[in-house]
């Protein structure tokens, strides 16, 4: 097995007046999530 990283290219550039939106939906197995998401600095 050969681990194997990839860039989906998610990304979106915003204008300075657009809104972003932060989603609160947690999805994922929890032994998976980063630490970030438990002390809520995500």
């Amino acid at each position: 097995m050969v681990p194997k990283i990839s860039d989906f290219g998610l990304s979106r550039c915003f204008e300075e007046m657009q809104s972003r939106t932060m989603t609160s939906t947690l999805v994922g197995s929890v032994g998976y999530l980063a630490p970030e998401f438990f002390s809520g600095q995500v």
